[in-house]
């Protein structure tokens, strides 16, 4: 075409996309044809730009081939590699005040040119675009997609939140989608058309669906741009509709905006009623735990409204399912594309997919509950903790936070709890971190959807490092997206403390579950004790440098210490910990009667679990006294003991040891995770290789109770040691240098 014709206005250019499509290109240009001829009747200019972008052999010799044939047509040729980067190439050489899109294996129906196009004319320019009111996919699949225009800004930015409702068949003016490009699917993205159509939301303008329209999509097992994005776990862009400022002022007022929909919008073919209950149903459980956000969602049900032509009916229900202009426009497109021929059976049994699903409204709902917990908009270092309970690991997490909030106070924190259980010592939290109760406010959702909000999550936030700590869904996630966490160069830091045995002698825990998996991507590894440090090295070959101790701090308090024994002649043992499992407090009860003859006496304290009830307790012999419950070790009465007891069968740096240490109570132990780096064998106490053997730990016991004079030689090479390792002075500098370390 003469370069002089190429700068003249027209009003409509029609943009195909060609990759790899070879001969399929011929039936779409032939739709495309078909579409132009009810537009030429309405003396609407158009023309038609194809644009080749890494062309296959195929494709190329199509093009070579009939090139003398495409009249009416343009032909670019590049090498973008990128859908978004080919479309937005086109739209800059189009002359039309209007443009839409079609993939050059894809189909239109014959009116959706002269529809959406007299429908743009009709509006205010720039304010609206035109969707087609339904899909279908043939090919590897049949079936027929039901699409949903909009309701209100507020409801469809956290409708938008699971996924795009909307596909790439466009029409729109030229100067939006020049305003608006499309954003390059670079590594690690995806989704051109769902980001595009967040900021037409974002920017208040109207997805509306133009009746008695439809695209036929091919569809190809295996081999799809959209499935490749997919199951490489691609994430969509940080975009504007969903800042964390923008979705924490959604209210109920925003909700109820006046729908500015057309009356093209009204026609839209929607969920028959039987389909819209069975989603209220199935989405309002969640519904029902989010205050605001249910209000807002059950607004998104009602203004979502019937329509004016024939609804689609249920699958098993003897009403027509398919309205006639659809069946109509099916066969119609027969006479280009033979594969295409909706028969009595297809139009029958084939599978109706609507573009909302209960999925949406719950992942809309729970993304608007999980930043309404923020109070930034962007955030720095994510820290992933499966919950903030009572346990060492739950303290730890709140006293690394601190530290490293203290070290840098002006970036933000964020604390995601994964677990669907509460976090009581959350509150511990200073003000300035931010806690997300992630896993109860998503306990009911899938994994897939919890990773798209995790996505969100992180995207948006703008956070450079990601830090796990025994969080199963962090790992996860990291595990599954790591074409994103590479090419967005997120630090990744990974924490474990600890290695559990069951009763069969099986080794586990997130140091041998998790942390291997997810290694070659973290920036650098860290435990609160050496042991783990050396099981990494030796079994799994990790390289010592990559490796951290960051030893656990406590808050040493000033006790009036007697001298000991309390009691001449006399041993008063504490135990403190859970009556659980690998707490081993049967194994205390056969210690107890070991020493029935001694006088030596052992007092249980803490919280047990079902299996370590009433009954259990009867079992104690008399010298085996089981208290009560505590809350903090230091509300014990630890000046009337002489020695402390650990008996778990695995551990990290058992907090409850450290505590023990600052009370100056000599220890004796089972010789487990970092105990042996904290306590020396007969220097500072005494460690049993033997974790299960009774008799060993009685032996001890009598030999403390024989030598009274090692009680304060152990206890105070064992505070001499707390002093310089775990107070939370040496932790701050500690966390100072691993900032440092990872250039925070």
């Amino acid at each position: 075409m003469p370069e002089a014709n190429r700068t003249k206005v027209i009003d409509l250019s029609v943009i195909i996309t060609v990759h790899a499509e070879g001969i399929l290109l011929h039936k779409t240009l032939a739709s495309v044809h078909r579409a132009l001829l009810p537009l030429y009747k309405k003396s609407a200019s158009s023309e038609i730009i194809i644009h080749v972008d890494n062309p296959t052999t195929v494709t190329k010799e199509y093009v070579r081939v009939h090139k003398q044939h495409l009249s009416n047509t343009t032909i670019y040729t590049n090498h973008f590699g990128d859908l978004g980067s080919s479309r937005n190439f086109a739209v800059q050489k189009a002359r039309g005040r209007y443009v839409t899109f079609i993939d050059a294996d894809d189909l239109m129906s014959e009116k959706w040119l002269v529809r959406a196009y007299t429908f743009l004319e009709s509006k205010p320019t720039g304010q609206y675009i035109a969707h087609s009111e339904s899909t279908i996919e043939f090919g590897a699949e049949d079936s027929v997609i039901v699409k949903h225009g909009e309701t209100n800004q507020a409801t469809d930015t956290l409708l938008t939140v699971f996924s795009n409702r909307w596909n790439s068949i466009i029409m729109a003016p030229r100067a939006l989608l020049l305003e608006e490009p499309y954003v390059a699917n670079s590594p690690g993205y995806g989704y051109e058309d769902w980001n595009l159509n967040c900021r037409f939301i974002a920017r208040g303008l109207h997805n509306v669906l133009i009746p008695k329209t439809v695209i036929f999509v091919r569809r190809k097992a295996g081999n799809s741009e959209w499935l490749r994005q997919k199951t490489n776990q691609l994430v969509l862009r940080a975009n504007p509709l969903f800042s964390f400022n923008r979705i924490r002022n959604l209210s109920l007022s925003s909700a109820n905006e006046t729908e500015a929909s057309s009356t093209a919008a009204s026609a839209a073919v929607i969920l028959p009623p039987s389909t819209m209950q069975r989603l209220k149903r199935r989405a309002v459980p969640l519904l029902r735990r989010v205050p605001l956000a249910e209000r807002i969602g059950r607004k998104a049900y009602r203004m979502v409204r019937p329509v004016t032509a024939p609804a689609f009916t249920e699958p098993n229900e003897p009403a027509k399912r398919l309205p006639d202009w659809l069946v109509a426009e099916w066969r119609a497109m027969h006479t280009i594309e033979k594969q295409l021929f909706p028969s009595d059976e297809l139009v029958r049994t084939v599978q109706i997919y609507n573009s909302l699903t209960p999925e949406h409204y719950q992942t809309g709902e729970a993304f608007k509950n999980l930043i309404d917990h923020t109070t930034h908009n962007t955030y720095h270092y994510i820290l992933f903790v499966p919950w903030i309970k009572t346990g060492g690991a739950d303290l730890l997490s709140v006293h690394f936070a601190t530290n490293l909030k203290a070290v840098r106070p002006d970036k933000n924190i964020l604390i995601i709890a994964t677990m669907p259980t509460d976090s009581p010592w959350a509150s511990k939290l200073p003000k300035g971190i931010d806690f997300m109760p992630f896993g109860l406010i998503t306990q009911h959702l899938s994994q897939e959807l919890q990773f798209r909000l995790l996505e969100q999550l992180i995207e948006n936030s703008s956070a450079e490092y990601l830090h796990i700590l025994n969080s199963a869904l962090g790992y996860d996630f990291v595990a599954t997206h790591e074409a994103y966490i590479q090419a967005t160069n997120k630090k990744i830091i990974a924490t474990s403390f600890s290695q559990s045995v069951d009763g069969t002698g099986r080794v586990f825990g997130y140091s041998h579950t998790h942390v291997p998996k997810a290694y070659e991507l973290t920036t650098v590894v860290t435990t609160d004790n050496q042991a783990v440090v050396d099981m990494w090295v030796r079994e799994y070959g990790f390289d010592p440098a990559k490796l951290i101790v960051q030893h656990t701090p406590i808050a040493i308090p000033k006790l009036k210490i007697p001298e000991r024994p309390v009691t001449k002649n006399r041993l008063r043992v504490l135990w403190a910990a859970r009556l659980c499992p690998e707490k081993q407090p049967e194994l205390v009860a056969k210690i107890g009667r070991l020493l029935k003859d001694k006088p030596i006496t052992i007092d249980m304290y803490g919280s047990a679990d079902e299996a370590y009830g009433p009954a259990f307790l009867r079992t104690l012999p008399p010298n085996v006294r089981y208290k009560r419950p505590y809350d903090g070790f230091f509300t014990l009465p630890v000046e009337q003991y002489d020695v402390y007891l650990y008996t778990s069968l695995f551990d990290g740096m058992p907090i409850a040891v450290l505590e023990a240490a600052a009370a100056k109570l000599p220890l004796v132990s089972s010789k487990v995770g970092g105990i042996p780096d904290f306590a020396h064998h007969k220097q500072s106490g005494l460690l049993l290789p033997d974790l299960e053997q009774a008799e060993d730990y009685a032996a001890a016991l009598t030999f403390l109770l024989e030598h009274p004079q090692l009680l304060k030689i152990y206890s105070e090479k064992l505070y001499q040691t707390l002093l310089e390792r775990h107070t939370e002075t040496a932790y701050k500098a500690q966390i100072q240098h691993y900032a440092k370390r990872i250039g925070y």
